[in-house]
């Protein structure tokens, strides 16, 4: 069985409407708390165009528009694509109605290669320079947006901190830099919980290293032994600790199961909290289901005895659901989060925040649709499908 990747552009039409009463905002000593009751534009607001724009992507055909392990694009000014294939080791480019132009990269260690597994996320640098993650090789490697290899930065290594990555640009090019706190060993005994802390850093835009921005708690873990093996698995429908650049050369995060963001800038004080009003599910309402249809779903034999036996233990789930599940910010410096939801709920709604953290109105996304960026007029993503 294959995967089919199918890259997909979409357009944003925006309808206005009357605008809603904004709480006002207060201070804090930990930041500006900035507090939505209702959207901004609650009745009409930011659609999806009804058909795509573009479609690149088949099983069938050449294999530039064959996509396997593809999970990162982004739009030139130009209009042209980049889309980065890691299952090739390729960065494919395409014009924009999707013709192929040029594919750069290969497998291997030297500049211009990449690693096995390397992840290859892209980060826009610059109107006419990328960053590509190679991840495998530890390192980032630089482009030109006509495909010419410039530069590679190795990865630093960080005191005190373990397993140093790369994980977005700020936008005056610097570094957001994501590392474990002290070891990344997971260490215990059965039965006990385990909170790690991650750090975030800063480098210059010349890869030379700045300071620790702040930390945040990972998701907790759980020590279980079943049958003499100890295993590590996260506490189910926790939140996941979720973080990106932000348009005011700040770090957007949110850790808690609430609709809440902070945000950090280059100093690494806060200096807003935003919240806005969402409805919220219990656990306890939707938990035998998501056992069965999704936690222990696929799972079979001694795999399927172990998590069972985990989830019979006192694994302290909490109350409610998380409310967000990922925190994107487009080029105009809106503030896009995606609410979390189930497997088996139809509905993808991102809530959309304005730079100065009101609620603007929301957007509905079709369920299958991953976005990888969003410009002031469109939205660029993937859906993949087994074939």
């Amino acid at each position: 069985m294959t995967m089919k990747i199918t890259f997909i552009l979409f357009l944003l039409l925006f309808i206005t409407s009357c605008e809603s009463d904004i709480k006002p905002t207060s201070g804090s000593e930990n930041g500006k708390i900035v507090e939505s009751q209702t959207p901004k534009f609650e009745h009409s607001f930011w659609s999806v165009s009804s058909e795509p724009e573009l479609l690149l992507g088949n099983n069938d055909g050449e294999d530039h528009y064959r996509f396997y392990r593809s999970f990162d694009a982004l739009k030139l000014e130009n209009g042209n694509l980049i889309i980065t294939n890691s299952g090739t080791n390729e960065i494919r480019f395409y014009d924009e109605d999707g013709n192929f132009l040029k594919t750069v990269g290969q497998e291997g260690r030297g500049p211009g290669d990449f690693g096995s597994f390397s992840n290859m996320r892209l980060y826009r640098l610059s109107n006419n320079t990328i960053g590509v993650d190679d991840s495998s090789n530890d390192r980032i490697q630089i482009y030109d947006t006509d495909g010419n290899h410039l530069k590679v930065y190795n990865q630093l290594k960080i005191k005190g901190f373990g397993n140093p990555r790369v994980v977005d640009v700020l936008s005056d090019g610097s570094w957001l830099v994501w590392s474990s706190v002290g070891s990344a060993a997971l260490l215990g005994n059965p039965g006990e919980f385990i909170q790690k802390e991650y750090a975030f850093h800063r480098l210059f835009p010349d890869w030379t290293y700045d300071k620790m921005l702040f930390q945040i708690p990972a998701r907790t873990r759980y020590i279980h032994k079943y049958r003499g093996v100890t295993h590590h698995p996260f506490i189910p429908l926790t939140p996941e600790p979720l973080y990106v650049a932000d348009a005011q050369n700040g770090v957007l995060f949110s850790t808690t199961s609430d609709p809440i963001l902070t945000r950090v800038d280059t100093t690494g004080k806060v200096t807003e909290i935003f919240k806005w009003n969402l409805p919220r599910k219990k656990v306890s309402d939707i938990w035998q289901r998501y056992k069965e249809e999704d936690y222990l779903s696929g799972l079979s034999g001694d795999r399927l005895a172990q998590y069972q036996h985990f989830l019979d233990q006192d694994i302290h789930l909490p109350k409610l659901l998380p409310a967000l599940s990922e925190i994107k910010v487009d080029q105009t410096g809106n503030i896009w989060i995606q609410r979390f939801s189930l497997s088996w709920e139809d509905q993808k709604i991102w809530d959309v925040l304005g730079s100065d953290g009101i609620w603007l109105g929301s957007v509905e996304l079709p369920p299958d649709f991953t976005v990888t960026e969003i410009g002031a007029d469109y939205l660029l993503g993937y859906t993949y499908k087994s074939g």
